[in-house]
């Protein structure tokens, strides 16, 4: 079964999207570039998935209506940008769509102390970026500190994460330990900290200093320059055409056979046209080894909630929604 869902990016899937204001960037074409793949050992503990294991390889191309806008998951306002970028960056909790429970993410545990005002999130050891560069909690404070709480920057969101006005108090203990206190007991505090995109210091804290961050991660930026943590990093973009995004090998997941995921090795979104397009790509009897399935349309905005099985033969893909993907339950088996 395919089942494709829309989610924001930068916060949990619990929030609406439209507090997310951002500008679009004019498209300009991104060449590809090459980048080395050969990657640093899975992190000590990494996240084992619990869906069946798969067959690596391949690639899952998925048909949309408009391109991205961006690549800056601050600035993921419109479904396609949203949609990408949640496929190149990660956050501290991941959230289960179906039971919608809080679980590890890059952080590997949290626990709050009895006044239920103080949280303390540890990062799993041996964290990197898509460019190999180690993730810490430097990253988790900068991205905080100096992004979310930036007015420069981030002038109409950063009030939901405050209480009474006054910031969450987000400090790193230790290459792997942030700490956050709240001044008063948050109920939604997990959902709304722990939903964030991280982002790299080292990549963007020129642009912050420089006050230029609204234009990093541009569609205009060449694809090495865009650094995330998600199971993907960009590979191509042809504004009007195509993106092309290749498995990040420096991903923090596994299977339950120790293998790194994601599984497939590249995701391509193409502009093809009207709703129903990419349904009808996928489905079509191109060379006698697809088969129509029947499609269930989705609620509100969503385009498609439910395609049924059948790539080719002898294959399945198992693919729950654009969550899924980015937690690698998308496999070709």
């Amino acid at each position: 079964m395919i089942l494709y869902q829309n989610a924001v990016t930068m916060i949990t899937s619990s929030l609406d999207r439209a507090i997310w204001f951002g500008l679009a960037f004019g498209l300009a074409g991104c060449g590809k570039e090459n980048r080395p793949t050969v990657a640093h050992p899975l992190p000590p503990s990494p996240l084992v998935s619990k869906a069946e294991n798969g067959q690596p390889g391949g690639r899952f191309v998925l048909a949309s209506t408009a391109g991205p806008n961006t690549f800056n998951p601050l600035l993921a306002l419109d479904n396609w940008s949203d949609c990408i970028v949640r496929l190149l960056f990660s956050s501290l909790i991941r959230f289960d769509q179906p039971t919608e429970e809080a679980g590890p993410g890059l952080a590997e545990s949290w626990s709050v102390a009895s006044d239920h005002r103080s949280w303390t999130f540890k990062l799993r050891a041996g964290l990197r970026w898509s460019d190999g560069r180690p993730l810490t909690a430097q990253d988790v404070t900068f991205t905080w500190n100096e992004i979310i709480y930036n007015p420069q920057i981030n002038r109409f969101t950063s009030d939901l994460f405050q209480i009474g006005g006054k910031n969450f108090a987000v400090t790193n203990l230790d290459a792997l330990t942030v700490r956050v206190v709240t001044s008063e007991v948050h109920a939604p505090f997990l959902d709304l900290f722990g939903g964030v995109s991280i982002l790299p210091r080292h990549v963007l804290a020129a642009a912050v200093k420089q006050r230029n961050f609204i234009a990093a991660y541009g569609v205009n930026m060449p694809p090495a320059r865009i650094v995330g943590c998600g199971p993907y990093r960009l590979k191509e973009f042809r504004p009007g055409k195509f993106t092309l995004m290749e498995r990040n090998p420096e991903f923090w997941m596994a299977d339950r056979q120790g293998r790194r995921l994601p599984y497939f090795n590249e995701v391509m979104i193409t502009v093809s046209g009207g709703p129903g397009t990419d349904a009808f790509l996928f489905l079509r009897k191109a060379d006698g080894t697809f088969e129509r399935r029947p499609v269930v349309t989705g609620r509100g905005d969503d385009q498609f909630v439910e395609v049924l099985q059948g790539l080719r033969e002898g294959e399945l893909v198992a693919v729950h929604g654009i969550a899924d993907l980015q937690t690698a339950y998308a496999s070709v088996r």
